[in-house]
């Protein structure tokens, strides 16, 4: 049936129905806790193995270029980033779920307009809807 369907689409409309159907078709089938929670305890691996680089890259890039807007994804590194940044006497601001929608908009202006040197973001509360112009350089851990 789904094949059917997905013939009969767009290649934009295809990737959108599977990554709509992709999760019911794998909670039907019982693998979608395990997968998920295999594929989150990877990238936490990963985000740890790597952090430390991260920082150091962060840094040096704000040092040489200016503002730093950073994306990530889990709450912990989050916060990790941003005290290990204001460690070293920096302003930060955080933009992500735990952030009320209507306090957002006064650390964007912060970092835009203000004295704020890098962003710290995470991906789902910052990707849509944020324009952020004060920098050119973007890193993604």
């Amino acid at each position: 049936e789904w094949k059917a369907v997905l013939a009969a689409l767009t290649p934009e409309e295809q990737k959108r129905y599977i990554s709509e159907h992709a999760e019911k078709a794998a909670d039907i089938r019982k693998i979608t806790g395990y997968l998920i929670d295999g594929i989150e305890e990877v990238k936490q691996a990963a985000v740890k193995a790597k952090f430390d680089e991260a920082l150091k890259f962060i840094l040096d890039l704000q040092e040489s270029q200016g503002k730093v807007i950073v994306f990530m994804s889990h709450h912990e590194f989050i916060d990790k980033m941003v005290e290990e940044l204001q460690k070293k006497k920096l302003l930060v601001g955080r933009i992500d779920g735990r952030v009320p929608m209507g306090d957002r908009d006064v650390i964007k202006n912060a970092f835009q307009e203000g004295d704020t040197q890098v962003l710290v973001c995470g991906i789902r509360a910052a990707s849509e809807g944020l324009t952020l112009t004060a920098s050119h350089t973007v890193v993604f851990v």
